[in-house]
Order: structure tokens, then sequence, then C-alpha cells
């Protein structure tokens, strides 16, 4: 398995010098990283900053309006820094039906993005775990949209804060879980993974049975410096896998 890191855990730092944080990233040892935007740089200028640090690109976060609206702009980009899998990192509901709705969006979209070779994947948060007739929002999402057109990359930390066991969800969504978010939580505070309280040891044994290509580490608040706390992630993360 592959080690990323999502760049908006280095949010501050991306702001002031990108390329730079790319350099950081290699240099702590992650094989790839995740976009969460591009920084304003152009994607041939990003291609040779990802060739020369050895960096893959394992994924990117993308709005959905920006999907919709730019279409061909984001899969031209991507395709340049070889980059398959575009990730919607959030979407707000208030009724199953909005669930339902969104779903046929996203496989109409998955499906553009598959004539080009490329993967619609969608991230979880936690208000996905609300109920709705017996169903929690994020399964209703999923089976309302074919396989083939909507992967799921499924945020740990986000299944377990809403109280739900992360290795069973790694497990129910295997054959759509392309990328993992990696990110664990102590007393309700975000923190460095291996440093919480989640059972990072069984989801990584459970993303190795499954053959998940990518671990993607993500931290969305820092208590320390970030690339202190993305060397830590990693370290902590290798020594498992």
């Amino acid at each position: 398995m592959k080690i990323g890191l999502q760049l908006y855990t280095l949010r501050e730092e991306t702001e002031k010098d990108f390329l730079r944080v790319l350099e950081e990233a290699a240099s702590i040892g992650y094989d790839g990283v995740e976009f969460a935007g591009f920084g304003g740089i152009g994607h041939e200028e990003m291609k040779e900053k990802l060739e020369e640090t050895g960096l893959e690109a394992a994924g990117s976060h993308t709005a959905f309006e920006i999907l919709e609206k730019e279409m061909d702009t984001v899969i031209n980009y991507n395709k340049s820094i070889s980059n398959t899998n575009i990730v919607v990192p959030y979407y707000e509901y208030s009724k199953r039906e909005d669930y339902m709705q969104f779903a046929r969006r996203l496989e109409r979209i998955g499906r553009e993005l598959s004539l080009h070779g490329m993967n619609l994947l969608y991230h979880n948060h936690s208000h996905e775990f609300e109920v709705y007739g017996g169903e929690y929002g994020l399964d209703i999402l999923f089976s309302n949209a074919a396989p083939a057109y909507l992967k799921a990359e499924i945020d740990i930390c986000w299944v377990y804060a809403a109280g739900v066991d992360p290795v069973r969800y790694v497990e129910k969504y295997r054959d759509r879980l392309f990328l993992l978010h990696m990110k664990d939580m102590a007393g309700g505070k975000l923190t460095e993974v291996g440093n919480g309280e989640i059972d990072m040891r069984a989801v990584v044994e459970k993303a190795r049975e499954i053959g998940v290509e990518w671990l993607i580490v993500e931290q969305d608040d820092n208590l320390k410096p970030g690339v202190e706390s993305a060397r830590i992630s990693f370290r902590n993360l290798k020594e498992m896998i």
C-alpha cells in the first residue's frame, strides 16, 4: 500500500509556497499527494514538480459545482498530472430525497469521467450517518448510484465520530473503495495518525486484505506545526504497514 498526504493538511503552508510543500512531502517519504486545489499553478509546472519529487497524484478533491461547470478543465488538468481519481469532498443534505437525487447527479458525472479513464469518488463526513427511513444517508447515496460510476473514499475518522465502526464500513464498501482517508481522533479532537483512539492497525489490516492502493493521511486541524504533524502521521502509519 502507498501512503499519500492530503494537502489540505498543510493548507497554510501551500498558501505560502505550494511547490515547496511538495518537496517537503517527498522528503518525509510520502509516495504521493492528494490535492485540494492547485494553488493557481499551471498543469505543466505541477507535472514537472511531481516528476522532480517522485510524487504521484493520488487524487484531487474537487467541488461538485466545479465538476458540473468546468468538466473539461478538470479533466485536462488532472490528465496532465496523471491523476485518475476525482473526489467530491463534501455535500449537504436535509432529507432522504436529497441523497437519492445527488446520487443520480454523481452517477452522471462519474459516467462522463469514465469515458476519459477517470474515476469519481465521494468522501464522507459524519453528517452522512444521519438516519433516514432506517438507513444511513451514506448508504442511500451509494445504493442509488452504480458502482461503476461512483467509488468511495471512506474517511475513517468521520465514520468513527458518527459512532460507527470504521472497519465495518471499509469492508462494506470494499468493491468501491479506491482511497482511504487515515485520520485520527482523541477526546473529540483531531490528532496525528496513531496518536489517537481509533484502532488504526485494524483499519490497515482490513485495507490490506481488500487491496486498497492508497492510504491518505489527512489532519484538518493541527496543534503542532503542519509539517511536523504530517511527519508523525507518516512515521506511525509506515510502521503499521
